[in-house]
């Protein structure tokens, strides 16, 4: 079985302008493994939850450093 996890979070950056994230990942469930669909996706989840707090932290730095 395949997994896929996807976000998507639009920031505005002031003055019209936006930038989007979007961040896709896939993994299978490997049953040999003892891999569940739910071990799965909570993998997924995670590692995109933190890869989308990573750009938005860059996305805030630039903000602050725009603003100067």
């Amino acid at each position: 079985m395949k997994v896929t996890y996807k976000k998507k979070i639009i920031r505005n950056l002031g003055n019209y302008e936006n930038i989007t994230i979007e961040i896709e990942v896939e993994d299978k469930v490997d049953y040999e493994r003892d891999q569940t669909y739910e071990t799965v996706y909570d993998k997924l989840r995670l590692c995109v939850g933190k890869s989308i707090a990573e750009e938005s932290k860059k996305i805030d730095e630039y903000l602050k450093t725009r603003g100067k």
